[in-house]
C-alpha cells in the first residue's frame, strides 16, 4: 500500500525500491516523488502497460526522471517509467545496461548484493530484506537539481 507523501518539496526525499531481475522497466507509482513532473514517455505515447504477477495490467503514465544520491554517495539520475504500483522497481537489465560502454554487473547474496560498475570499478551497495533486495536512494529537492547521468552510472 502507498503511504501517503509527508516531506515538503524542498527537503530530500528517502526512496527505497526491489531490486527487480524480472522487471523490464524501472517502474515507480508517480505519487512517490510528485516534485518531480511525470513527463511523456515512449511507452505512454505507445499505450504500452505492465503485468503484475497476479496478471493485472496497468498502463504506462509516463516517466519521471529523479536526481539522486546513492547510500555510497554517488549522485545519478534514476528514470522511473510511472504505472500504478505498490512499490517502486529497480530494473536490473535496465541497470546492466547502464553504467557507460562496459555495462554493470549486479550481484545477489544471502546478505545484500552490490552493483559494480565495469567502466569505473565504483560499488553501489544494496540490502536482503527477508526475502526481498531493496536499494535506498536520497531524492534531491528540485531546488538543488543539477545535471547528472543517467541510472546508474555511479562515480560522475
Amino acid at each position: 500500500e502507498l503511504l501517503p507523501v509527508t516531506h515538503a518539496v524542498n527537503e530530500w526525499q528517502w526512496i527505497d525500491g526491489v531490486v527487480d531481475s524480472g522487471a523490464e522497466d524501472s517502474v515507480a507509482h508517480p505519487s512517490m516523488c510528485p516534485q518531480y513532473p511525470v513527463q511523456p514517455s515512449p511507452s505512454s505515447i505507445a499505450g504500452d502497460g505492465y503485468t503484475s504477477a497476479s496478471g493485472d495490467h496497468t498502463p504506462c503514465l509516463g516517466q519521471q526522471v529523479l536526481p539522486v544520491v546513492t547510500g555510497d554517495g554517488y549522485e545519478v539520475n534514476v528514470k522511473y517509467q510511472s504505472a500504478d504500483v505498490s512499490r517502486a522497481l529497480n530494473s536490473v537489465s535496465e541497470i546492466c545496461d547502464g553504467g557507460g560502454a562496459e555495462g554493470q554487473l549486479v550481484l545477489f547474496s544471502k546478505y545484500g548484493g552490490a552493483i559494480l560498475n565495469l567502466e569505473s570499478w565504483n560499488k553501489t551497495y544494496f540490502e536482503r530484506k527477508g526475502g526481498i533486495y531493496t536499494m535506498g536512494m536520497w531524492v534531491k529537492p528540485p531546488n538543488l537539481n543539477e545535471s547528472a547521468s543517467v541510472f546508474p552510472r555511479p562515480g560522475e
